[in-house]
């Protein structure tokens, strides 16, 4: 995004920005409608819940549903979670932002702070 928007700034134009969700399930994905009109999508739950968690996420910030956070909770580094509802689900989800990779016994990685990435 960095390079991105620097080529935009030098046009005038704002600042982009994104969020990102993240979910870890079973999901369909191919070729879904007619021979006439294909498109290819995923479908399924978890990609519901991906998009929900992607709608709430602001620019520069990475959630993860709780599925994902214990996938990887060994390997990335977390501002805490918070149980949050979201529509569609008929209790709040509990959802992880993701602030950075690295090893935590070496105390190592890199860390997200909006668009800025510091190693430490």
């Amino acid at each position: 995004m960095a390079s991105v928007n620097a080529e935009i700034k030098g046009r005038g134009l704002p600042e982009l920005l994104m969020g990102i969700g993240l979910s870890t399930g079973e999901a369909v994905a191919g070729n879904i409608g007619s021979q006439t009109r294909l498109k290819y999508s995923v479908i399924g739950r978890i990609v519901n819940l991906a998009a929900r968690i992607e709608g709430i996420a602001s620019g520069g910030q990475i959630f993860a549903s709780e599925a994902t956070f214990e996938e990887v909770r060994d390997t990335v580094l977390t501002d805490g979670h918070l149980n949050v509802k979201l529509k569609g689900m008929s209790r709040p989800v509990p959802i992880h932002e993701i602030t950075g990779i690295g090893d935590k016994k070496l105390q190592r990685g890199i860390r997200v702070n909006g668009n800025s990435v510091t190693a430490y």
